[in-house]
């Protein structure tokens, strides 16, 4: 393959093998849809982390280029990522959450998800301890 710049075999290349990433974009979904907690703990949290990250970079969030852009769709496509992420990390809760769930979702707005874990991780090891407490006696 002969080309005049560096450009034109960057470009060739590309359209020799790239591909669409739809595919795993749809699989990523899938997997962060079926993620929850079951009767472990906390762990499908990271897991989640994973594949947010991964879908982040697959099929980026669309952002105004503009340079002189005073709308905010950048802050509003960044508030509806993490409203999505909170809520997906709440469908994965063990019912044993219902409560933590409930407060979650009656702040507005919403924490962040991070602040999310937090909170229901500290619950989960209170139970923990507690538990331990009551078997020792």
């Amino acid at each position: 393959m002969y080309c005049g710049s560096s450009r034109e075999v960057w470009l060739a290349l590309q359209r020799r093998y790239s591909r669409s990433n739809g595919l795993m974009v749809f699989q990523i979904q899938r997997d962060i849809s079926s993620v929850s907690q079951g009767v472990l703990s906390l762990t499908a949290y990271p897991k989640l982390m994973k594949l947010w990250n991964e879908l982040a970079c697959l099929a980026p969030a669309p952002k105004c280029t503009c340079g002189g852009c005073s709308c905010g769709v950048n802050e509003a496509i960044s508030v509806l990522t993490a409203s999505t992420q909170v809520m997906q990390f709440l469908m994965g809760l063990h019912e044993t959450f219902d409560s933590e769930r409930s407060q979650i979702l009656m702040q507005d707005p919403l924490p962040d998800v991070e602040k999310d874990f937090s909170m229901v991780f500290a619950v989960e090891k209170q139970r923990v301890v507690h538990l331990d407490v009551v078997e020792e006696t």
